[in-house]
């Protein structure tokens, strides 16, 4: 991913609003990484899933250091700020090994035992309990993308949004039901995932 980049002019301005939630500024900043974070990740022949996880990985990655005391502290620099944190995380799916180049090595699980069964029946019903306690909107997003994999086009004509304003209604779905699943069903989550973390 090292390439010299004519990043747009970040200032100080900017990430003020990108971290306030301005939706002017947080449009842009979607729609404008997200061309250069999915360009980059093409010249490494990453597999589009995996190229799709990695972006909204680095989205997440980046607005939650963009909200801690240290913060950003050189806004000129933050379109390689933004490509640094994505080559990290690209570095991470890397070691990991799955769904990351354009070959399809996955393997279905020819023989599931009751027991990975039962487990699984009980996260789809916490899943679904913490969905039905979401909004409307929050809902329809995360069932649409996540569980229909609907087109993006057909999911913005459906919602009545702009194209680029479709990940910050996914990034923050997620995060709303993150902190539901993880409120609701605290008790089953270490057991559910194998550690704190919530199934979206």
């Amino acid at each position: 991913m090292a390439r010299s980049y004519n990043f747009h002019h970040f200032d100080v301005p900017y990430i003020d609003g990108l971290r306030s939630g301005c939706s002017e500024i947080t449009e842009h900043f979607y729609s404008y990484f997200s061309s250069v974070l999915s360009a980059a990740l093409r010249r490494q022949a990453t597999a589009a899933d995996a190229a799709d996880d990695i972006r909204q990985e680095t989205f997440a990655r980046v607005l939650a250091i963009l909200n801690t005391s240290g913060g950003v502290r050189m806004p000129d620099r933050f379109g390689a700020f933004v490509v640094s944190v994505c080559k990290n995380v690209r570095r991470e799916y890397r070691r990991k090994g799955n769904r990351f180049t354009e070959q399809d090595e996955s393997l279905p699980d020819s023989n599931p035992n009751p027991e990975t069964h039962a487990l699984k029946q009980e996260t789809r019903e916490l899943v679904s309990r913490a969905l039905a306690a979401l909004s409307e909107l929050d809902r329809k997003v995360l069932v649409m993308a996540l569980a229909e994999e609907y087109p993006n086009p057909e999911i913005c004509e459906a919602l009545g949004v702009k194209p680029a304003y479709l990940p910050v209604l996914l990034y923050r779905a997620k995060c709303r039901f993150r902190r539901t699943f993880i409120r609701q069903n605290s008790r089953h989550v270490h057991r559910a995932r194998g550690g704190g973390r919530a199934p979206l």
